[in-house]
């Protein structure tokens, strides 16, 4: 009797392993579906648009015009033309930056009057930033050599002006 039990488990066990594998294989076959559904629609949607109707019609749209049958010529090259066209490239020259600019003027007439100015003191606050962050970026140039160190780390300028702070008067106007 132990012996038809185990194998009534097994049998059991079996059937809940084949039900896996068939919903496994369903979810799968469905995925698939939808994936060659979604690679159609890429496929029609690519053809719309590489359409030489479509793109002759931007082009007019954008200003282009067609050339003359005659008007359109293919160059030849020969071996030499790709060496000479690298011995003429030269290295761009490095750019500066501009300098940097407040972004914030104060029009004339508007700073504000000193304290004690008229007899009595105006009380101010200062207030301070409470976390400052300065982005560092990591550059590694890619000569093909390892040794050396060859790892740059520079740390860009800011163009705003750090916050400005009012004065704190010191005392009671006399």
């Amino acid at each position: 009797m132990l012996i038809v039990g185990t194998l009534l488990v097994g049998i059991v066990f079996f059937n809940v392993d084949v039900l896996r594998l068939n919903r496994s294989i369903a979810g799968t076959t469905e995925r698939a579906t939808k994936l060659k559904q979604e690679n159609a629609r890429l496929l029609l949607e690519e053809a719309k648009l590489a359409s030489s109707t479509r793109i002759q019609q931007e082009a007019v749209a954008a200003g282009m015009v067609m050339p003359a049958p005659g008007d359109v010529k293919f160059l030849k090259s020969n071996g030499s033309d790709a060496r000479n066209a690298a011995n003429r490239m030269t290295a761009p020259s490095p750019v500066t930056a501009p300098p940097s600019t407040s972004q914030i003027e104060q029009p004339a007439g508007t700073l504000p009057a000193p304290s004690g100015a008229d007899g009595t003191t105006t009380p101010t606050t200062t207030t301070t930033p409470t976390s400052t962050t300065t982005p560092t970026t990591t550059t590694t140039p890619s000569t093909g050599t390892t040794s050396g160190g060859g790892t740059t780390t520079t740390t860009p300028q800011s163009a705003t002006p750090p916050p400005a702070t009012a004065p704190v008067s010191g005392g009671v106007a006399p």
